[in-house]
């Protein structure tokens, strides 16, 4: 595997510039990271990814933290949500792509105040589409190194671009899971179902390595490790999957904002996008949210910086 760790400090550069730049968040305000040390037996991690259209500047990864000892009162609210603006029948998924659905439009607002309320935090990465890879060589053979490192782990599931987005998408879930746990807690996973986890073999391989990278970050720390790909009731009734949904709604919103800052106009900007990245400012919600940018420095280095959001406007 790609060294995580010497001496104690990492060797990654994305990863290293991630800790520095969390640490000094974290010791410049006291609130800004959420402490779930005490009355959470398990951490659930509810993760979508973004930004592979032809138009989109960066991709996008948001993770979605909270205690499993919440999640009862959000289904039971998240099953109000649905019923009050009818999206049971015909049942319809908390995504980006469908805010042009009335019903679902109108349901943002009671979606964002519904999750706001629990401790937790959620966690965008949002990575520059010139970085080919963020853990070996930018150049054009890069993400095929990766692919050809994991093939020689065992880990021959992917390749190319897909094997980097399972590195970045893992390497993020271990680093956050090691930085909300303490001893004996236990972690639950569920990644939204995409090419990374796209056939039995592939979702099988990233159990385990989200296992060793994990032991890496932090070892021997978690009493059980859970993944998942998708639980839905036989009604239809979306459970887990709308925690999925909810990151899905705000990474497509950060990614809508990317495009935004880099001139392009993003298609069909809806009240929903904006309603989204409002809410992400309010830092005063129990839900700490933080966006990241990975992007290309001098030299080949890789920088990560916050992300300061804003409306969008319609450019005449």
């Amino acid at each position: 595997m790609i060294p995580v760790f010497t001496d104690g400090q990492p060797v990654i550069p994305f990863v290293a510039e991630l800790d520095r730049v969390l640490l000094a968040l974290r010791a410049r305000e006291a609130g800004a990271w959420p402490d779930l040390s005490k009355g959470c037996r398990t951490i659930t991690i509810f993760s979508d990814y973004g930004g592979e259209s032809p138009e989109a500047t960066h991709a996008t990864y948001t993770f979605l933290c909270v205690p499993y000892e919440t999640l009862g009162v959000f289904f039971a609210e998240a099953k109000a949500i649905r019923e009050r603006h009818g999206l049971v029948e015909p049942y319809k998924e908390v995504a980006l792509k469908d805010l042009h659905y009335g019903p679902l439009s109108r349901s943002v607002k009671d979606w964002l105040g519904l999750i706001a309320h629990f401790p937790g935090l959620l966690f965008t990465l949002q990575v520059d589409r010139r970085l080919s890879s963020i853990f070996v060589g930018n150049d054009r053979g890069s993400m095929n190194e990766i692919g050809a490192i994991l093939g020689e782990l065992g880990y021959d599931a992917w390749k190319g671009a897909v094997a980097e987005k399972l590195l970045r998408i893992v390497h993020t879930v271990a680093y956050l899971a090691a930085a909300l746990s303490v001893e004996g807690q236990r972690l639950f996973w569920m990644t939204h179902e995409d090419a990374i986890v796209g056939n039995d073999r592939a979702f099988t391989g990233a159990r385990v390595l989200l296992g060793r990278v994990l032991d890496a970050y932090a070892p021997g720390r978690f009493e059980r490790v859970l993944v998942s790909k998708g639980l839905r009731d036989v009604h239809r009734v979306a459970k887990y999957d709308d925690l999925v949904g909810l990151a899905d709604l705000v990474g497509g919103s950060v990614e809508r904002f990317a495009l935004y800052r880099s001139g392009g106009l993003p298609r069909g900007v809806k009240d929903g996008v904006n309603e989204v990245l409002l809410w992400l400012c309010d830092r005063t919600t129990a839900l700490k949210k933080l966006v990241f940018s990975v992007r290309p420095s001098c030299g080949g280095a890789i920088e990560v910086g916050s992300v300061r959001l804003e409306p969008l406007r319609a450019r005449g």
